[in-house]
């Protein structure tokens, strides 16, 4: 007998975690760094109606299973849409809550662990939530002052703060010890 597929293990994942079990996966990608990096452990939970701002979820996309912050939660759309964003990456998007798998709720790397939902945990999630935030609105504004001025070319300024902001990120999550 052959490895399992991918495909199968994330049903039996979606599966578990539909029915209010836990479920520990690998990340694959830096787009949440410093919180989490390409080869850390995480512990996703099911969440239903507890998504809380700030979170970190995991959510179905066509690119497969992807592990993304909540920024802001709409409830007045059918159904309703979570904004997302990668704390890294420089711009958001909205996905319908049903693509929500569950929320992390630990980080393990290196044999340490650090629970994203109390204490410690929870401050550095609204924290890097924040500087996401701020780093979105630095590209939003800059666009809209671009399209302002009719400049067709990015100035870099919106670049700069959102690398400032990331930066600043980077140097929070070593002070609160994330590493």
């Amino acid at each position: 007998m052959g490895p399992v597929p991918d495909a199968v293990l994330e049903e039996l994942s979606e599966e578990l975690l539909a029915r209010g079990g836990r479920v520990w996966r690998s990340v694959t990608s830096d787009s949440m760094a410093p919180l989490l990096r390409a080869g850390d452990r995480i512990l996703v939970e099911p969440c239903a109606d507890r998504i809380r701002w700030g979170d970190v979820i995991v959510f179905r996309s066509p690119a497969g299973p992807t592990v993304h912050r909540v920024l802001g939660i709409r409830r007045d759309t059918v159904p309703p849409q979570i904004i997302e964003k990668g704390d890294a990456n420089p711009f958001a998007g909205s996905i319908a809550l049903t693509a929500v798998s569950g929320r992390v709720c630990r980080r393990d790397r290196e044999g340490r662990s650090l629970d994203l939902n109390h204490g410690r945990g929870r401050v550095i999630q609204l924290i890097l939530a924040t500087l996401s935030l701020l780093a979105l609105g630095g590209l939003l504004a800059g666009q809209a002052v671009r399209r302002l001025l009719h400049i067709e070319r990015p100035t870099g300024i919106a670049t700069r703060i959102a690398g400032l902001l990331r930066a600043l990120s980077e140097g929070v999550a070593r002070v609160l010890g994330t590493d």
